[in-house]
């Protein structure tokens, strides 16, 4: 049996770290290795991830993300924080996007390379038994994410989105992560949005889901760069409202 292993995962909002969390789980269980490792998840409000001593850091990457929209520095910086790599959503890109995409990560990142999508028994343990060379701190130590949760009423979906993709063209991309379930004018139910980074996703929801959330209202949680400011983001996003609605915090 091996020696306990303290993995925990590391990344961005958005990367996909529960599902992997679920995928090491599911194959740590079918290998008989539960019992031998500790599995959690690690968050942080910059990219700064405490680490103990005896834990192994694994980071998680959204392969759907766009290398060239992130600062060089700051992609080296990040990728040196883990000897491990799992790459999330592997199996939604074409075979040229994989290709292209295994090609620039071998700039920034010199560790073992995984992919959740496809990880088997062999690949886990090879995963979970890889010994760290030793923790690195992430050099960007001033950069942090700022949460900022709102509710919404109705919005229109096309002023919305316009206003997303403005905000991240002009001001040096300040979103990192905005994530939430809205009712909009176009649709009668209502609207998943998924932003991170580099990317702006939408689907559909479920009006079950929205009774979650309560009061009637949809919800929008941004992680945004410290240095943008917040009550200019919420004047532009009150732009995007059905008439009569409202936005708090």
């Amino acid at each position: 049996m091996l020696q306990q292993i303290k993995l925990f995962l590391i990344g961005l909002p958005g990367s996909g770290k529960s599902t992997v969390a679920a995928k090491i789980a599911e194959v740590v269980a079918q290998a008989g290795l539960a019992e031998s490792v500790a599995l959690s998840l690690r968050e942080a409000v910059g990219f700064d991830f405490a680490r103990y001593e005896d834990e192994q850091a694994c980071l998680v990457w959204d392969a759907r993300e766009v290398l060239s929209f992130y600062d060089e520095t700051w992609l080296e910086a990040f990728f040196d924080q883990a000897d491990r790599l799992v790459i999330s959503h592997w199996t939604q890109l074409d075979l040229i996007a994989q290709s292209r995409l295994n090609q620039q990560l071998k700039r920034w990142f010199n560790g073992q390379l995984f992919y959740a999508d496809t990880l088997s028994n062999n690949k886990a343990t090879a995963l979970l038994t890889l010994k760290s060379a030793g923790y690195r701190l992430f050099s960007h130590a001033d950069a942090q994410l700022i949460p900022l949760r709102l509710t919404m009423g109705r919005v229109v979906l096309d002023h919305l989105l316009f206003i997303l993709e403005m905000v991240q063209q002009n001001y040096q991309r300040p979103i990192w992560r905005a994530n939430g379930l809205l009712l909009t004018q176009e649709y009668a139910n209502p609207v998943v949005v998924d932003m991170t980074h580099s990317q702006l996703r939408t689907g559909g929801g479920s009006l079950e889901q929205l009774d979650e959330l309560g009061a009637g209202l949809g919800q929008l949680e941004f992680w945004l760069d410290q240095s943008f400011d917040q009550a200019q983001l919420q004047e532009w996003l009150v732009a995007s409202l059905a008439p009569g609605e409202r936005i708090g915090i």
